[in-house]
């Protein structure tokens, strides 16, 4: 954001409100103490968080004309709607107690890529390098935060110039 449009501090804004909001829903879903199945809480999400945003959207957006969607479009939102975001959310929840928060920040990551390959698999989106650098990134990042710590600190030992 802050490459691509220097000065748009809104979009800049909204950006960090996201990330901030959704660093207190990791920590709330690692220490909450969940009363019931995954199923019953993505159902709630699903109810409660879709009809609030189908809301919002529609008002910011206008209500669409489905009948121009196609297979693609109805593919599309398929996929982001219970698919994605279900199967995603209730990962969440079932991993939330088992996991540290950092470990669950990171394995959310995954999130955009896992999108981003079944689009280009699924509805013939372009593969972009940049993406597969971003990707790749990331994917490092997960793996030496998996490791344990005697195996990162061997691995910090082997390279040149540092010191123990």
């Amino acid at each position: 954001m802050i490459l691509f449009a220097p000065g748009a501090w809104l979009p800049l804004f909204g950006m960090l409100l996201a990330s901030g909001l959704w660093a207190v829903s990791i920590r709330r879903v690692s220490f909450h103490k969940w009363h019931g199945s995954v199923i019953d809480a993505v159902f709630w999400q699903f109810a409660l968080a879709g009809v609030v945003m189908l809301a919002v959207a529609c008002v910011i957006e206008g209500v669409p004309n489905f009948s121009e969607y196609g297979w693609r479009g109805w593919l599309s939102l398929s996929y982001i709607g219970p698919i994605a975001t279900g199967l995603g959310f209730g990962l969440m929840v079932s991993a939330g107690p088992k996991l540290p928060p950092e470990r669950i920040v990171l394995i959310s990551t995954l999130t955009p890529i896992i999108g981003y390959v079944s689009s280009v698999i699924l509805l013939g989106e372009t593969l972009l390098p940049m993406v597969i650098v971003g990707a790749s990134v990331m994917l490092c990042a997960l793996t030496l935060n998996a490791l344990p710590k005697s195996a990162l600190k061997k691995l910090i030992s082997k390279v040149p110039g540092q010191t123990k």
